[in-house]
């Protein structure tokens, strides 16, 4: 005789599809935002799926099975961060956090996303758009991420166009915005003299930061640095422009000289550096990679 098979799970009472539901919704909190407190993370889910008539016991019951599972991100409270915490955070007020966020550095990468992230608000798309984040490296298509692509396989006739327009992107979610880095992973990925001339150099940065300024990104908590300054004003957060052309960034202060014109030398691009010589490098601010190369932001490194 065929048996009905148990739609529940053992543990939380929940159907398997919930659970399964349930599971999506966090890799995508976990990929989109880095820290998502499960209050909200409970109210996104309840408002975009309002039939599974969830309850705040049967939430916090499957987050309780989380702890026996294997996955790319932590439930953590203040406790699990920082030292002087000995009391339990409420439940509903741990976090999810991704795995990148503490996995190497035991959370010194977790509190320096949660500065940047600051009083933004939340970009919470449709449940449709919002899933598709589960996937580690989806990101949204853009005109502008097409753009760039093109050039690399138009203008720069790069065989490994693809490739490097996806380590583009990546880099880009992860705030990588250092043009001697961007240079560096271009080469690595389609070999040296990519680039020939000073002018092309800043061609592909125009292609570049407008994809970056497009791309949604952890610090913002969603949005893209376009949409946030609309959405709060003042300067782009975690953006960086040229300007006409990278000269007259250097002399705004916007890019570090000597790191442009080491990147450059390395890649062999044959140009005139007089107008880079002129520029003297200025301290790096608070926020900005200490110059020591360790990879912390100054403050957190020869700032203190």
């Amino acid at each position: 005789m065929k048996t009905e098979e148990n739609p529940q799970r053992n543990g939380t009472g929940l159907p398997g599809g919930t659970e399964k539901l349930l599971r999506s919704y966090f890799d995508a909190f976990a990929n989109l935002y880095g820290i998502t407190p499960l209050y909200r993370a409970f109210r996104i889910i309840q408002k975009q799926n309002p039939e599974l008539k969830l309850t705040e016991e049967d939430f916090l019951q499957f987050v309780d099975q989380l702890d026996q599972e294997e996955r790319l991100y932590t439930i953590a409270g203040a406790e699990d961060i920082y030292d002087d915490v000995k009391e339990p955070t409420p439940p509903m007020k741990r976090e999810i956090v991704a795995e990148y966020l503490y996995a190497l550095d035991g959370f010194e990468s977790y509190l320096e996303l949660k500065e940047e992230q600051a009083d933004k608000p939340y970009y919470i798309p449709e449940k449709d758009e919002l899933l598709k984040y589960q996937d580690d490296f989806y990101s949204e298509e853009t005109k502008e991420f097409l753009d760039l692509g093109a050039y690399l396989r138009n203008v720069l006739k790069l065989k490994r166009a693809d490739d490097v327009l996806s380590d583009l992107q990546l880099g880009a979610r992860c705030g990588n915005s250092e043009p001697q880095m961007i240079i560096s992973d271009v080469e690595r990925l389609a070999g040296r003299g990519c680039f020939h001339s000073l002018e092309q150099l800043n061609e592909f940065f125009q292609y570049y930061f407008a994809m970056y300024n497009s791309t949604r990104v952890p610090s913002n908590r969603g949005f893209t640095p376009n949409e946030i300054q609309e959405r709060m004003g003042g300067e782009r957060p975690g953006s960086l422009e040229f300007g006409p052309n990278i000269s007259r960034a250097l002399q705004a202060g916007k890019l570090d000289a000597g790191k442009l014109r080491q990147g450059i030398f390395d890649a062999d691009i044959p140009v005139p550096w007089k107008t880079l010589q002129r520029v003297e490098q200025k301290k790096p601010g608070r926020n900005d990679p200490c110059p020591c190369g360790s990879g912390k932001k100054y403050k957190r490194c020869c700032g203190r």
